[in-house]
């Protein structure tokens, strides 16, 4: 998820309010149904799933991105799709024009967050407006690689009230909460579900963004790595405001290297005049990951742990994660999602040093850059920093998942039930061998 923040903190448990209306940077007035034939190096989609609690970070993101739209090249293509209170729209943004340009209009409200609907725009924009290769920005809420609550696409909201705690959303990517009631508790995507609907619209990206919180998972990059070259997320619950768009096209979504897309967003967020009032003193960890190294990762990882002795759940020997680095607080108030562990500081723990010896190069080529500030906010507190190592050796800025007792002790009380056995579904369980440890 995105946390709403005020001027200094993160406000964890925000009080949604019915939708209002919104006066967008986006207008309607200009309009063209015909495809941009001309040749594109780069079309760049940020697809936003705004009907939900962020519907307002809409309306300033899509300001910052026209206060930027004169760093597109004649070569590049912006598109926007937005999903807020109204009808959903599809724009154009290029360096000549004043406002967006309508492409289209959805003539009823649909589901952002079904994957049909994801599959349906993302054909789309392939079939009509074809470029050498693509950029993807996924906008909304997230809590990365666990299953979402609510998958109901028809209904969207199976909640009838106003009043519920930000913190405890639920969430997997993105929350469309339909027409007429925001309480951030509508249907969610599924994230093999996403990958699916890529493949099936025969989309392919240089790299996803995603402008979400909790996203930078090895098991959310991994079940990706058919349809992106690279994953730029972050691990923790990121502020509300989000990326910085006027200078992301100035210097990172359309840039030849997608790891400056990930630096360009540390810059924004470590910046003195704009870490305490635009980002809430929040920080940041992010980093960028190249999919096609994490085969090489999970191969070696399964050779490693096939040597293991399965062991006994009974017997208590669960993994000691005392202390190793976590992107978010493992509490109640957040449904008891998991800990979000540094990869690099859990295979640490987990692994004898001659293993982990083994594993560390793969897993550097695997995560081509990281960046952190000195504390993140992890939460569930107001107040409630984690202290990043100084040396940035030390971690790696992607989340992995480790089994541990707690979470099948709580899972009647987690949002997500038992997450050991939600974990054991995922394609990078399954592929990296932890079956072997018995977890």
């Amino acid at each position: 998820m995105k946390l709403h923040i005020s001027s200094s903190y993160a406000k964890v448990c925000l009080c949604t309010l019915p939708l209002l209306p919104i006066v967008t940077a986006c207008h309607d007035n200009a309009t063209n149904d015909e495809p941009d034939k001309a040749p594109v190096r780069r079309t760049v989609l940020i697809y936003m799933a705004a009907q939900n609690s962020l519907h307002k970070n809409a309306q300033s993101d899509s300001a910052e991105i026209m206060n930027g739209h004169q760093y597109i090249a004649d070569n590049d293509r912006l598109l926007m799709f937005v999903d807020d209170e109204r009808a959903p729209r599809l724009y154009r943004v290029t360096r000549r024009c004043k406002e967006p340009v309508l492409l289209r209009r959805w003539d009823k409200d649909i589901c952002s967050t079904d994957p049909e609907q994801l599959r349906e725009v993302l054909s789309m924009v392939r079939h009509d407006y074809e470029a050498q290769e693509y950029g993807l920005v996924m906008w909304s809420h997230a809590t990365g690689w666990v299953p979402s609550t609510n998958s109901n696409y028809n209904v969207y909201n199976v909640y009838n009230v106003y009043n519920v705690c930000s913190a405890k959303r639920p969430s997997a990517f993105g929350i469309d909460d339909g027409p007429g009631v925001i309480n951030d508790h509508g249907a969610q995507m599924d994230i093999d579900d996403m990958a699916q609907a890529m493949q099936q619209a025969g989309w392919h990206s240089k790299y996803i963004l995603f402008d979400a919180c909790l996203m930078q998972n090895v098991e959310v990059a991994y079940a990706l790595r058919q349809v992106t070259d690279y994953v730029v997320a972050s691990p923790m619950s990121i502020p509300s405001a989000g990326a910085y768009y006027t200078h992301q096209l100035q210097n990172g979504l359309f840039a030849n290297d997608p790891g400056t897309i990930a630096r360009t967003y540390y810059e924004d967020v470590s910046n003195p005049q704009m870490a305490n009032t635009m980002f809430a003193g929040m920080g940041i960890a992010i980093s960028c990951v190249r999919t096609d190294q994490l085969q090489p990762l999970a191969d070696a990882l399964k050779t490693v742990w096939a040597r293991y002795d399965a062991r006994n759940r009974q017997s208590n020997n669960w993994p000691d994660m005392t202390d190793v680095l976590p992107y978010q607080a493992y509490s109640a108030i957040y449904g008891y999602r998991p800990h979000n562990y540094d990869a690099q500081q859990a295979l640490q723990r987990i692994l004898p040093k001659e293993d982990f010896q083994t594993i560390q190069p793969l897993l550097a080529k695997a995560v081509v850059c990281h960046y952190a500030t000195s504390r993140i906010y992890v939460g569930p507190g107001y107040n409630t920093f984690q202290s990043m190592p100084r040396d940035a050796s030390d971690y790696c800025c992607m989340s992995m998942f480790v089994p541990q007792q707690v979470y099948e002790a709580n899972a009647s009380s987690c949002s997500y039930g038992n997450l050991n056995a939600a974990f054991g579904q995922t394609a990078w369980y399954k592929a990296c061998g932890m079956s072997n440890l018995g977890w």
